[in-house]
């Protein structure tokens, strides 16, 4: 859907993501040492968009298998939020 604009799609996707789960840590925590704790998220989702150079069926996989890796960065924001 996104066609030849599809990192630059996906790059603005992540970045209002970032942002929202950004505030909702803001309002759980009240510091910015909480939002801090996205920073590896933040990273990871960097290294996907610049995957996206690659159309390859075996890129597309890697990058539909790393979202595990995504869904346990952002677990773990939580819980280093949650757990402090």
């Amino acid at each position: 859907a996104l066609g030849h604009r599809a990192r630059r799609g996906v790059a603005a996707f992540y970045a209002v993501a970032l942002v929202l789960w950004g505030a909702a840590l803001w309002l759980v925590a009240g510091q910015a040492l909480a939002v801090l704790a996205l920073l590896p998220l933040a990273i990871h989702f960097g290294w996907q968009v610049m995957k996206l150079a690659d159309t390859s069926p075996a890129t597309a996989l890697i990058l539909f298998r790393s979202n595990r890796l995504a869904g346990a960065l952002w677990a773990a924001a939580c819980a280093s939020v949650g757990l402090a």
